[in-house]
């Protein structure tokens, strides 16, 4: 297994993740992508702000880009 490291793009600049996440293939990779934005928007909506526009930054251990990926992608 890998690990992959999910930073956030926000309004207020990129949130970097530096503990990271082991997962077995980019399949796995996405769908953690998806349940994170999702559980992060709910989080602010019910805070009454708004995070659709935000985005994962995803990388793996060697700090190379393997997916962006807008927090819109997760209602999709």
């Amino acid at each position: 297994m890998a690990r992959y490291h999910f930073h956030i793009v926000g309004d207020d600049g990129r949130i970097e993740d530096l503990e990271g996440k082991h997962l077995h293939d980019m399949d796995a990779v996405r769908e953690e992508a998806v349940a994170g934005a999702r559980e992060i928007m709910s989080s602010r909506i019910l805070g009454g702000n708004r995070s659709a526009h935000w985005k994962f930054e995803i990388e793996d251990e060697a700090g190379r880009s393997v997916l962006r990926m807008s927090f819109a992608e997760a209602i999709d």
